[in-house]
């Protein structure tokens, strides 16, 4: 994990170990169930979990794994799940949903298409939110929920779209959410929805 700008302060569960300075990483490992800690080649312990905050919202984090890498705003948590690290990443509704946006759409879809896929995403996530509950989070980051790959470039056509739909959702007749799916490629067939 980088701190692009700095201000990431770097948390056990009862204290803060440290605050990174800009562009200094810190290395996180699964030692025997919990998290080693290192930065510049300084061990600063083995933690059983790991809590990322940014000092203010202007800073994010570049975060680095063996599988991808990404830019992500808010908080990170790092805990270990069957011999793995499991990152969580606590962010607001709308950078979620502007997060998703960018990592679901090609880029320069139409005003109105951004607008619609914002709700639609911001729908999904507010019906769907319990889904990995067993597992300690809200949506996973892949197509089983919602594809997320944190701040991908965040375009002020995203940023308007997301900014102009805020807090909007889709609704049937009674108020209820109604069930948001949707596909990034239909492979040139589409059907009904109600044969879903």
């Amino acid at each position: 994990i980088t701190a692009p700008s700095g201000g990431l302060e770097v948390k056990t569960k009862n204290a803060t170990l440290f605050e990174l300075q800009p562009e200094q990483k810190v290395l996180l490992e699964e030692v025997r169930g919990n998290i080693r800690v290192t930065t510049d080649g300084v061990n600063h312990g083995v933690f059983g979990m790991i809590r990322i905050h940014p000092t203010s919202s202007e800073h994010d984090m570049r975060i680095r794994t063996e599988g991808k890498s990404g830019q992500y705003d808010g908080d990170l948590s790092v805990r270990v799940i069957d011999g793995k690290l499991q990152l969580v990443n606590y962010i607001g509704l709308e950078s979620y949903v502007a997060g998703v946006v960018e990592s679901e759409i090609r880029p320069n879809e139409s005003e109105t298409m951004v607008r619609l896929q914002a709700m639609l995403i911001r729908t999904y996530a507010l019906g769907n939110r319990d889904r990995h509950h067993a597992q300690g989070f809200e949506l996973c980051d892949r197509v089983h929920c919602q594809v997320y790959q944190g701040r991908t470039r965040y375009q002020a056509s995203t940023r308007k779209a997301v900014r102009t739909t805020a807090g909007k959702v889709i609704t049937d007749e009674n108020g209820r959410l109604i069930l948001a799916v949707y596909h990034s490629n239909c492979g040139g067939q589409t059907t009904d929805a109600s044969a879903a």
